[in-house]
């Protein structure tokens, strides 16, 4: 064979190959579109490491144990639930015990046709309550974005416009205090919730700065307030999601969606539901 062919061939598939590369390279760097879950490892490194660190010692980050057999069996018991059950399937736990549940990019349980698999337990993501349930409403995919290009130079409302969210007390009692949820103040005092007391266990994070994260800080103004801050969920509170189950299947009553045509967080069932409180309250 040709020797300078030989050395043509070989520049081609040299040059093929850095081009693929850099094609993938591409798209793996490809930004999102829309909204989706991400997990709470993906706050965790260069960003929120001290955060993440402190969230994965507190009860959210074990949520999901809680629905396995013989976890707690005095309180289940007491509730009127089966302590030798497994609830990690059970759609009517689930909403509460793990991150997005029934949302893109969400926990998928074991009725999906590619069920989330459980985390490993020293670095908790979906199989927990993680930061897109306080913090989001429909996943940080985008806030991610906005952070990373903006270097930290954001204002709360454009987070806000991508789905975050900072009406906290008001998400934390979406769970806390569901009307259907077993463990119910009647039950027991200790169910009675108090967000200001609460609050302070989430993530205690000044004892988890290290000096591989020490510059990870949240620039705040004389007063203590976050300088991204104020934006609109502040003061003014967002709907929670409202769902059911009937026959063992999850029904979304109000729940947030993605328009691509208008390019935002838009909330459906709330005239319906609306509606239906109505009806409640007049009988």
């Amino acid at each position: 064979m040709n020797k300078k062919f030989v050395k043509i061939l070989v520049v081609f598939f040299i040059g093929s190959i850095f081009l693929l590369t850099g094609q993938n390279s591409e798209a793996k760097k490809k930004k999102p579109t829309s909204p989706r879950i991400v997990g709470a490892l993906k706050c965790n490194g260069s960003c929120h490491d001290p955060w993440y660190l402190a969230w994965s010692e507190t009860p959210h980050a074990k949520t999901y144990n809680l629905l396995k057999p013989g976890e707690r069996p005095e309180a289940k018991k007491k509730a009127g639930l089966d302590p030798k059950k497994d609830y990690t399937g059970d759609p009517n736990c689930l909403p509460c015990h793990v991150t997005g549940y029934k949302k893109p990019g969400g926990f998928k349980g074991p009725d999906s046709k590619h069920p989330t698999e459980e985390d490993d337990e020293d670095e908790p993501n979906l199989s927990a309550v993680g930061c897109e349930m306080c913090h989001g409403v429909t996943g940080g995919a985008l806030w991610r974005v906005l952070m990373k290009d903006s270097k930290g130079k954001f204002k709360r409302t454009e987070m806000e416009a991508l789905g975050y969210r900072a009406d906290h007390e008001n998400v934390c009692k979406r769970c806390h205090e569901h009307p259907n949820t077993p463990f119910q103040p009647s039950l027991d005092p200790k169910y009675k919730f108090n967000y200001e007391e609460r609050k302070k266990k989430v993530h205690p994070f000044e004892k988890f700065y290290n000096e591989d994260n020490k510059d990870q800080v949240i620039t705040r103004d004389k007063n203590g307030v976050s300088v991204h801050a104020p934006g609109y969920t502040d003061t003014h509170p967002l709907p929670i999601e409202q769902w059911e189950v009937k026959d063992g299947k999850f029904n979304k009553i109000v729940w947030p969606f993605w328009s691509k045509k208008k390019k935002k967080i838009v909330w459906k069932g709330l005239k319906k539901a609306g509606k239906a409180a109505k009806k409640k309250d007049e009988k």
